[in-house]
């Protein structure tokens, strides 16, 4: 632990690659000695002792990390808000919402990131928020934050994607849902005699079409079982109105059976 100052200071990065995985084996023994060192004077030293932290998620280093997300340097607070969200307490709900806040890009993130980890909904309107940041990263983050919180946030994700003027927001929210396998359960759910969800499904599809997600609806278009789901997915690419859907359209009208 004495020697992360020195390691750090002399451009050592093969000396800290090894004090770090050093620490990080020996495990809650080192959490008490990098506590300290999160008071310390240097701001790399700090930072880094938080983020061996974070590879050593112990409670007893919660109190510390808590406090460092108000530490003047942002890269401390970055640190601490992913180690954080590595020990994986709710207490640390609160100070990981401020840090969603934080003017500095790469603090939000860090937060995003880990409020998903801990899939809190308290976090919910506050991520819902972050997926208009000007940082392409602090978006995606709090997208994919609001999928792991499972069905609460589900409404913040889809109201974003139907309402938004943010394009860049629209196209992130469609994609993560894309990922997350939602796109295809909605596709599936467009199989039903019921047609309120079938209306509520088409609206979903058409702007998550509109925000550039096509490849879950252009694969079920060629390849779904179901003519049903194929025939509605025409209608909805056809509202969406969107261009890189033609080519395959096209070969639908030629060979769909």
């Amino acid at each position: 632990v004495s020697k992360l100052g020195e390691a750090i200071y002399h451009n050592k990065n093969f000396s800290r690659r090894v004090l770090m995985t050093a620490l990080i084996s020996y495990g809650e023994i080192a959490v008490p000695l990098l506590i300290r060192k999160l008071s310390d004077p240097f701001d790399a030293v700090r930072g880094l002792a938080a983020e061996i932290l974070g590879e050593i998620p112990n409670p007893q280093a919660l109190p510390a990390l808590i406090k460092s997300m108000e530490d003047p340097s942002p890269e401390v607070r970055a640190r601490a808000a992913y180690a954080l969200g590595r020990i994986g307490q709710p207490l640390a709900v609160r100070q990981l919402i401020a840090g969603l806040s934080d003017s500095f890009w790469y603090v939000r993130l860090q937060a995003a990131r880990s409020l998903g980890r801990l899939a809190s909904p308290r976090a919910i309107y506050d991520l819902w928020l972050r997926l208009t940041d000007p940082h392409a990263q602090v978006r995606l983050a709090a997208a994919e934050s609001l999928v792991l919180i499972g069905p609460p946030a589900l409404q913040a994700l889809t109201s974003q994607l139907l309402y938004t003027a943010d394009r860049y927001a629209r196209e992130q929210v469609s994609e993560v849902l894309q990922q997350s396998g939602l796109i295809g359960r909605w596709i599936d759910d467009l199989d039903t005699t019921d047609e309120t969800v079938v209306q509520q499904v088409q609206e979903l599809l058409v702007a998550a079409a509109r925000g550039g997600t096509l490849v879950s609806m252009v694969n079920a278009l060629q390849g779904h079982p179901r003519p049903q789901v194929r025939m509605r997915l025409l209608d909805i690419l056809g509202m969406a109105g969107m261009p890189p859907a033609l080519k395959t359209i096209h070969r639908v009208a030629l060979h769909d059976p």
